[in-house]
């Protein structure tokens, strides 16, 4: 336990904010090459205070549905645990970002969306948490999937290929990711009986009770969290489709949904410490929308933008509800 809490301590104070320093260090290099750069910065200002600047506005408004969505999601799921109201279930959530910030590939968000549940019901909490995110998964990966569909069709009948790309490479990768994708659906939709089957597992018996109220999670609810998951992501295109038109990021739209795509299936895939992951979205983006524009100031604005308004901001506003928390005492919701 000791060397495993040392460990995460070294992620996060130590590994983390190396990683990002190399990495914020090798995208500023790469912004300073940008030969249009004076061009490029004009036009964020000009998003910020010119007549484009309600864009950004409704960017911020989409991220307060995003949350807002994410909290139907989450009282529909802990439902078999503990009935919580709708402005409980937002609490729940901003809580849930605000721990993930500060953990790998967002993990802490399970424990932040249950900590405002009575004492007995957190792990349990818990457990349906990590339904949600298996949804969610789902949803940024198949989607992701799509992207690469997408592209190797484009490819097929391109006379160039971009460089680092090949297409039996791509071929590879959509079948990599196809197959473990259809089984864990497969799973997703099969979540009572594989509750049935871990309760068979002789070690797992102690923990009977953390899954014991998922098999209440029957096909109409769990068909609900995906939907909810998919509108979820639909919100987040919607997103980086306008900060890509505002801040002259030049794509038609199909390239643009087919890179912002594969960019969040990445995201999704790759685990990320937390004071790098702004670093790691960077060079991501970098590197699958240069291929379609050389704009790249715009581009770390945009997921800079995006990364800011999403996920640190909701952040703030859970830690702050987090400052008044006891935790050991039941409160009803």
């Amino acid at each position: 336990m000791l060397l495993n809490k040392r460990f995460k301590i070294f992620l996060n104070y130590v590994a983390g904010p190396l990683l990002f320093g190399w990495l914020a260090y090798s995208i500023y290099g790469q912004v300073k090459q940008q030969g249009n750069i004076e061009e490029a910065w004009q036009q964020i200002k000009e998003a910020l205070y010119g007549p484009q600047n309600w864009k950004l506005a409704l960017v911020v408004l989409l991220m307060l549905a995003t949350w807002f969505i994410e909290a139907l999601k989450w009282q529909a799921l802990v439902k078999p645990v503990q009935k919580i109201s709708l402005k409980h279930a937002i609490r729940d959530v901003y809580a849930g970002q605000a721990l993930s910030v500060s953990s790998i590939n967002g993990l802490g968000d399970m424990a932040g969306k249950s900590i405002y549940l009575d004492e007995g019901n957190r792990l349990r909490g818990m457990a349906q948490s990590m339904v949600g995110s298996w949804a969610q998964f789902l949803v940024n990966v198949s989607m992701g999937l799509f992207s690469l569909i997408y592209f190797r069709i484009v490819m097929a009948h391109a006379t160039q290929l971009p460089d680092g790309l090949s297409i039996w490479q791509l071929n590879l990768l959509i079948l990599l990711i196809a197959v473990p994708i259809f089984i864990l659906s497969l799973l997703y939709f099969r979540l009572a009986k594989l509750v049935i089957w871990l309760n068979s597992i002789s070690w797992m018996k102690r923990y009977r009770f953390l899954v014991e109220k998922l098999s209440l999670l029957d096909t109409p609810i769990l068909t609900k969290i995906l939907f909810f998951s998919a509108v979820r992501y639909v919100v987040s295109l919607v997103q980086y489709m306008l900060l890509l038109q505002v801040l002259g990021v030049g794509m038609a739209l199909p390239p643009a949904l087919a890179v912002t795509g594969t960019f969040l299936l990445a995201i999704t895939a790759i685990p990320t410490i937390a004071l790098a992951e702004l670093g790691i979205r960077g060079q991501l983006s970098l590197y699958l929308f240069g291929f379609f524009s050389t704009n790249t100031l715009g581009i770390i604005a945009t997921v800079t933008g995006i990364w800011l308004i999403n996920q640190i901001a909701p952040a703030v506003i859970g830690g702050i509800g987090l400052l008044s928390i006891r935790l050991f005492r039941n409160t009803k919701q």
